[in-house]
């Protein structure tokens, strides 16, 4: 009994940032807001829209990172019994890779990708006030695919498996009266579903894109750890742990439309976060009941917009924007430290330069903001909560086979 109450107040709400899907899968897609459906002339669009590879154009890699630093604020409200307060995240460094390859032969075209799609990291410090709520929150989703594609007239399809493998992990603090501990859950499991999408050419300057990615239902297990003041360990036995969890469908469409060294960006996608209404913590030596966790979480819908000025033929300049979010995944009732989020407003530039025949070298900086929001959990400090971050990455390309890639005016040309 005592291990369900304390892991309830660990997992009552979110356990992370609830809009925890990587944008940041590519420095070609990220310098144009990550409007990328329709992104044709590129490795990414193995993973942003496999059906606009069938063009004949041989074999295509990518392979690229991204740094982020970010911070997340929470402040009392002036109704908080103990205001005034603030407190931050700690900044840190992440890079979520990606690597794609694909070939393209005649009206067909198949491929892999390996990528982070689903992470993130919440991490407050060991000594904040609210350690005995959360301390540290970390999903990890590495997500691998493979498919085929097929090209009649102006419309292509791609098809093919998803595969999920990552981990959970959420550490906090134990308050005794007069010494702490700690409480740690680490799962880990696998999962999987299905992708595809579609590309429509109907004239040169215009290609249509929908891709969609199935959820998928991971199989998580693992240990409940305690490291507890002795005259409390033998109330806390570590054991073991498991859950079913469910990463969101994801459904975008995008339109671009070039004009000889110009080309525009337009995306809209749909993310079926409400897959996440209820988890089901199951423990080893818990009381026969399993601890039920109410999320509770949302539909939401993202907004993106780019351009891509080529500038010179081994030249390409970008600028995008995106409003993503909206609304929240995680409603009010659940906002607490452990799931800070909001509506996020992002501004991105980015560079491409054709260092060699088969090789082009992408970069792209991004300033991010998350709206402030107030709590209006019970469980939860009375706060609001608001966040920045900072990232930048790089993403090598190389194009070998029917014959090379075009200059960057020659792919801009209708």
């Amino acid at each position: 009994m005592m291990v369900l109450w304390l892991l309830a107040s660990t997992l009552n709400g979110p356990a992370f940032a609830s809009g925890y899907a990587v944008q940041q899968q590519s420095a070609q897609a990220a310098g144009l807001g990550y409007a990328a459906t329709a992104l044709s002339d590129s490795p990414a669009a193995a993973f942003y829209n496999p059906a606009l590879l069938t063009d004949d154009e041989g074999l295509r890699m990518s392979l690229g990172f991204s740094l982020a630093a970010s911070t997340i604020t929470a402040q009392s409200l002036d109704a908080s019994p103990d205001a005034p307060w603030t407190a931050k995240t700690r900044s840190g460094v992440s890079t979520p890779p990606h690597l794609y390859a694909s070939y393209a032969k005649n009206n067909w075209a198949v491929g892999v990708t390996t990528n982070a799609a689903h992470a993130s990291r919440i991490r407050w410090a060991n000594d904040w006030p609210y350690r005995f709520d959360i301390i540290e929150s970390k999903p990890q989703f590495f997500r691998f695919t493979g498919f085929v594609a097929y090209r009649f007239g102006t419309f292509s399809v791609a098809i093919g498996p998803q595969i999920d493998a990552g981990s959970l992990f959420i550490s906090k603090a134990t308050n005794h009266i007069t010494e702490e501990g700690s409480a740690t859950l680490s799962l880990r499991g696998f999962g999987g579903g299905i992708h595809g999408s579609l590309a429509w050419t109907p004239t040169p300057n215009w290609t249509v894109g929908l891709r969609y990615w199935s959820r998928s239902g991971l199989k998580l297990s693992g240990e409940a750890d305690f490291d507890m003041p002795p005259a409390f360990a033998h109330g806390y036995p570590d054991q073991q742990v498991s859950t079913d969890w469910k990463l969101p469908d994801h459904l975008s469409m995008g339109v671009r439309w070039r004009l000889n060294t110009l080309a525009l960006h337009a995306d809209v996608s749909l993310s079926l976060w409400s897959v996440q209404q209820e988890v089901v913590f199951e423990f080893e030596q818990a009381d026969p009941e399993p601890l039920r966790v109410e999320y509770n979480w949302r539909n939401s819908t993202a907004l993106r917009l780019g351009a891509e000025w080529s500038v010179h033929k081994v030249v390409q300049l970008r600028a995008g924007t995106y409003l993503d979010g909206m609304p929240a995944p995680g409603p009010t009732l659940t906002l607490s430290p452990a799931s800070p989020d909001n509506t996020r407003i992002g501004l991105t530039v980015g560079a491409g330069w054709r260092a060699h025949k088969h090789l082009t070298v992408h970069g792209f900086y991004e300033w991010m903001t998350i709206l402030p929001r107030d709590s209006e959990s019970l469980d939860a400090p009375m706060a609001r909560y608001s966040g920045t971050a900072h990232i930048g990455g790089l993403s090598i390309q190389g194009h070998f086979g029917a014959r090379a890639a075009p200059d960057a005016t020659e792919s801009s040309n209708p």
